[in-house]
């Protein structure tokens, strides 16, 4: 039996959530804005992570490669619709899936760009979203064995 070796994006994605909850901690004036940054790309280093290990898999290498040449709005696009592609669900629970993370991506954009200053309410229900999408993601896809 082997011993389980994490990569580097996988651990990427697992510290993106720590700050992210780190920083969705209670605290007067909490950076809680900077959170909703940790808590997308959490979710999106996840599924580039899931992306190349599951049936039909693509290497980060390709995934980067495709991503730059791919005519879907963008390198986070690409990689939305490929890991969507390689879901084994019903067509709507793909597509609230698609919803879910573009609306996290929304407030990840306002967050990072925008004026808007998050509570630590949203902060929170921006960790609780990626948690789901997390979850589904584990949920609707499997490991190539």
């Amino acid at each position: 039996m082997s011993e389980y070796v994490m990569d580097n994006i996988e651990r990427k994605y697992l510290e993106n959530m720590s700050a992210g909850v780190v920083l969705s901690s209670p605290s007067e004036n909490g950076p809680y804005t900077s959170s909703i940054h940790c808590f997308y790309y959490a979710v999106l280093l996840f599924m580039k992570h899931r992306l190349a290990h599951v049936d039909h898999a693509i290497s980060y290498t390709e995934q980067e490669e495709r991503a730059k040449t791919s005519q879907e709005g963008g390198s986070h696009d690409y990689i939305i619709n490929e890991l969507a592609n390689r879901m084994i669900t019903s067509d709507k629970n793909v597509r609230v899936f698609k919803q879910d993370i573009r609306s996290l991506k929304q407030k990840r954009v306002l967050a990072d760009y925008g004026e808007m200053i998050f509570s630590q309410e949203e902060s929170l229900e921006c960790r609780a979203q990626a948690e789901g999408l997390i979850n589904d993601i584990k949920r609707y896809t499997r490991i190539a064995v």
